[in-house]
C-alpha cells in the first residue's frame, strides 16, 4: 500500500472540513433571501391592485399602505410596511405607456440589497406585463396567507370593482 504523504491528507482533511462550512454559508444566505423576495412579490402585488383600481402608478409608498394593510393580514405580517419600505426601491415617475411598451422591461423596481430574488418572477416584467395584459396570476394566492375562502372573495371583490 502506498504512504500518503503529509501534503495530501492535509488538503483531503481540508476538504473534508470545509464541506460542512460551505453548507452552513449557503443556507444562511438563502434563508436571508427570503425576506427580500417577500417584499419583491408583495409589492408587485400592491402596485399591481393599487393600478387595478386606481388606474395610476403610485405616487409615494403612501399610495400603497391601503394595499398592505387590506390585503396581507395581520396574521402574517412576515414584513411591516416599514421594512417593506426599507427592501424596496421604486421609481415613483413613471409613465404608465412607457413601462407597458419597453422592451426589455424598464427598471422600475429593484431591492435595496442589490439582490435579484422574487418567488413569483422578476418584478419589472411582472408589471410591464400585467400593464400589457391585465392579467397577474401571481395574485391567485391573496390576500397573502389568507385562506381559500378568503381568497376567493377577495377576488370576487376585485373583479367587481
Amino acid at each position: 500500500m502506498p504512504k500518503l504523504k503529509l501534503p495530501t491528507v492535509a488538503l483531503v482533511a481540508i476538504g473534508i472540513l470545509s464541506l460542512p462550512c460551505l453548507y452552513v454559508f449557503f443556507t444562511l444566505r438563502s434563508l436571508s433571501s427570503f425576506p427580500y423576495a417577500y417584499a419583491s412579490d408583495w409589492t408587485v402585488v400592491f402596485i399591481t391592485d393599487h393600478v387595478r383600481t386606481s388606474g395610476k402608478w403610485p405616487t409615494g409608498w403612501g399610495d400603497l399602505e391601503d394595499e398592505y394593510h387590506r390585503m396581507a393580514p395581520a396574521s402574517h405580517y412576515a414584513l411591516t410596511f416599514d421594512e417593506l419600505k426599507k427592501r424596496v426601491w421604486l421609481d415613483w415617475n413613471v409613465d404608465l405607456d412607457t413601462v407597458r411598451d419597453a422592451d426589455p422591461p424598464k427598471r422600475i423596481f429593484r431591492l435595496t440589497s442589490g439582490r435579484r430574488v422574487s418567488f413569483n418572477g422578476d418584478p419589472n416584467e411582472l408589471i410591464r406585463d400585467f400593464l400589457r395584459t391585465g392579467e397577474a396570476p401571481w395574485m391567485e394566492s391573496l390576500p397573502i396567507g389568507g385562506t381559500r375562502a378568503g381568497n376567493q372573495r377577495v377576488h370576487q371583490r376585485m373583479r367587481s370593482e
